[in-house]
């Protein structure tokens, strides 16, 4: 049988931590991250008014404030967030287990708007506005820019020879899949694109891919199993 070979796409150090699932599945990662992720420096004026954080990536984790409390409440979108918070001593952490929707309601259900403001640490691309959902449900909600994700101007001849060799690519988000579109046109006739949305989908359609495949679940393990699943249905 031959070895699978997948192409991940996302920032380091979660392009590691896929490549890491990919290879313990008995596959070959080709890691080629899209984006190079640029801290801003933000901060926030008044951490002691807050009654809970929220992150929606492991990157807001890293790049948080040091003055933010790590006795507040921490609501993360999937368990790989939340793991990264409570390594980075965060006490009190909840997940999803989903996406932005699903988070906003486990918040909702969770926290009393009367108790104080609810803070977003998050990047300057996000694919669901959270304090727009926060709001309406009556919270007061703010949100910190802590970095950006540069997206890479070109691929190497070498990484583009690399990756001609794997029979899918991973896209994590829909800018993900915009990025590797135009950057991986030439590939695409000869790959799958993994998507872990249907929006990240309809992003990766930019290029003539082979096929398109969406994970069951917004997560990692998910898409990597849709990456197995799939490209051993095309033989």
């Amino acid at each position: 049988m031959v070895q699978k070979s997948f192409i991940v796409t996302r920032a380091e150090p979660g392009a590691s931590v896929t490549a890491g699932g990919i290879r313990a599945r008995g596959g070959l990662a080709v890691v080629l991250p899209l984006f190079q992720i640029v801290e801003t420096g933000a901060a926030t004026a008044s951490p002691e008014r807050l009654q809970a954080l929220i992150f929606t990536s492991a990157h807001g984790v890293r790049t948080a404030p040091a003055s933010l409390d790590r006795a507040l409440r921490v609501f993360a979108v999937g368990d790989a967030t939340a793991a990264v918070a409570k390594a980075a001593g965060y006490a009190a952490v909840a997940s999803a287990q989903g996406d932005g929707p699903a988070l906003a309601a486990l918040m909702a259900e969770s926290l009393d708007p009367k108790n104080g403001p609810v803070l977003h640490v998050r990047g300057e691309d996000v694919a669901f506005d959270m304090t727009a959902a926060l709001r309406s449900a009556g919270f007061e909600a703010e949100a910190i820019v802590t970095y950006r994700a540069k997206t890479i101007a070109r691929l190497e001849p070498d990484q583009l020879a690399a990756a001609a060799r794997s029979q899918g690519v991973l896209f994590h988000s829909a800018r993900g899949a915009e990025a590797g579109a135009r950057l991986m046109a030439p590939l695409a006739p000869h790959l799958v694109a993994i998507c872990i949305s249907e929006a990240a989908q309809a992003a990766a359609q930019g290029a003539p891919f082979a096929a398109f495949a969406v994970a069951e679940r917004p997560t990692d393990e998910a898409l990597i199993a849709t990456a197995f699943a799939q490209t051993e249905a095309k033989g």
